[in-house]
């Protein structure tokens, strides 16, 4: 998996739980923990909830493997059309050469 989208997910649930440790004399003016929990809960996923809830960070592998088998497809006729297009040049250059 991608380092740094790691090292942020272990630095954020590293956060959570010493704000949890000092929320009885501490508050948080920009958002509670139970705010930046959830925050959290959108990237990683949240499976305990019902329905799951798959979070940003699978919906993006799953998108980038569909995008990975549309664009062998893709790759895979374009090879096609470029081959089709040779044999088509290799025919016109075969039938002007022996035509007198």
């Amino acid at each position: 998996m991608n380092e740094p989208l790691d090292f942020v997910k272990d630095r954020a649930t590293k956060s959570i739980a010493a704000a949890k440790a000092v929320a009885s004399k501490w508050v948080w003016q920009e958002k509670t923990i139970a705010q930046y929990q959830a925050a959290l809960n959108l990237i990683i996923g949240d499976d305990s909830v019902t329905p799951p809830l798959p979070g940003q960070e699978k919906l993006t592998l799953a998108a980038e493997k569909t995008m990975k088998a549309a664009r062998a497809s893709y790759d895979g006729a374009l090879d096609n059309l470029h081959k089709l297009t040779m044999q088509g040049v290799s025919m016109a250059k075969t039938a002007t050469a022996t035509t007198p």
